[in-house]
């Protein structure tokens, strides 16, 4: 990153006992004053099979959940956002796609099977919305559901109003839980009914 001009902290090694006695061990790093992104790097140096003994199993959620499928920043200015994450990925910009639950142009880093929507509003709606309220920065995360159906009725049963529904740029149904139900953020789902 520091051959790109990106300005980024030296390596720090951490680790933390858990509960069952074992360590969790890890690198990290962190964007400095000259790139205030959103951003900090992890690498994991205990095996992925060896945390997961460390912890208690998951079970599947009523609400079908089971991946992230993208985080959202909004900006004022995709264009030159995405050309600034680009640099600091060390990826080329993205194309820009048109959101149409978000009411956002929006660049998508793909990074391994989660995105990075870099969204700028282009009318009235969630982007907008969250741009107002909370200025540039992380505005929503969206979910996989294994089913749309399951995802609304859980939520329901447990005292959430209906959700708005929208068509995805992919065709995808999307719906969103808006910020007052939702910690100041929007979540979103995707997935079959």
């Amino acid at each position: 990153m520091r051959s790109r001009g990106v300005d980024v902290s030296d390596v720090h090694e951490g680790s933390r006992k858990m509960p069952s006695g074992g360590e969790l061990r890890w690198k990290t790093a962190v964007l400095g004053p000259r790139n205030p992104l959103p951003l900090f790097f992890i690498q994991h140096l205990t095996p992925l099979a060896e945390r997961r003994k460390q912890a208690p199993a998951s079970g599947s959620h009523p609400n079908g959940v089971f991946t992230l499928e993208r985080a959202y920043m909004v900006t004022p200015d995709a264009v030159a956002t995405a050309a600034s994450y680009a640099n600091v990925l060390g990826m080329p910009v993205p194309h820009m796609e048109r959101g149409k639950v978000i009411m956002a142009d929006m660049a998508v880093f793909q990074l391994g099977p989660t995105g990075l929507g870099i969204a700028q509003p282009y009318a009235e709606g969630p982007a907008a919305d969250a741009l107002k309220r909370r200025g540039p920065g992380p505005f929503q995360a969206l979910y996989r559901t294994k089913s749309m159906g399951a995802a609304a009725r859980w939520m329901q049963e447990h005292g959430m109003p209906p959700l708005t529904r929208g068509v995805r740029n992919t065709g995808e149904q999307a719906m969103l839980v808006p910020p007052a139900h939702a910690c100041g953020a929007y979540i979103g789902f995707v997935g079959p009914e």
